[in-house]
């Protein structure tokens, strides 16, 4: 089922290139940390006082101008590994456990330009997405359990929003750099455990500008 929805995901990305104005890819580091937890009996009980470590990820999508405004619209698909530290407490006892995740998601959304100069950008952006759980382990003591293979959400709904800062290298190519944080809005439920996925991001990418068939083909001897 997820293969199917992948192709088909790829096929609209392929049919939105044709009106995009820009394509982009990008890399980024991400921390991540679970939030509203909650047991099986309903008790908050997970400690997040731990060392959020930096995990990669990797995306690249269209974007699209919005009417002759400051506005404009992307589609993208991004890969994210996140790694959580913390800990489950019962009683008096504290138990420290780790999660290794990772999703694949189909995000959209707006940005605005706030500032715009001859060479630089700084934008406000905010996404919607689809994050697709693809695979990921819990280790704690020495247990390591599969995920894949638990009772664990296969999806989440998420929102973001961010700031982006855009230098033009040449007419046709941008490097930009964006902050972004995530909140998943659906709530992660594992053998009647839930908890939301928050993460906090620094993206690196290019821009690169399509371009215009119609110019393309004037400039063609007749």
């Amino acid at each position: 089922m997820f293969k199917k929805s992948l192709i088909l995901v790829l096929f609209l990305l392929g049919s939105l290139v044709v009106g995009a104005q820009q394509f982009f890819i990008e890399s980024s580091l991400t921390t991540a940390y679970f939030k509203d937890y909650k047991n099986d009996s309903g008790n908050p009980t997970l400690d997040n006082k731990y060392s959020k470590p930096l995990e990669s990820g990797l995306g690249a999508g269209v974007i699209f101008p919005i009417s002759k405004t400051r506005f404009l619209w992307d589609v993208g698909l991004n890969y994210n590994k996140y790694k959580i530290n913390t800990s489950f407490v019962i009683g008096n006892t504290s138990t420290d456990t780790q999660y290794n995740l990772s999703y694949l998601s189909l995000k959209t959304g707006p940005s605005y330009t706030l500032v715009k100069l001859s060479r630089i950008l700084l934008q406000l952006h905010g996404h919607l997405s689809y994050s697709h759980f693809l695979q990921g382990t819990n280790r704690y003591l020495d247990v390591l359990v599969d995920l894949s293979s638990e009772i664990f959400d296969d999806s989440l709904l998420n929102y973001d929003y961010g700031l982006n800062t855009e230098l033009a290298i040449t007419p046709q190519t941008s490097f930009y750099l964006s902050y972004n944080v995530k909140r998943s809005l659906k709530s992660i439920d594992v053998n009647d455990e839930t908890y939301k996925l928050y993460a906090t991001s620094f993206y690196v990418g290019l821009r690169f500008q399509f371009k215009s068939i119609k110019k393309t083909e004037k400039q063609q001897p007749k």
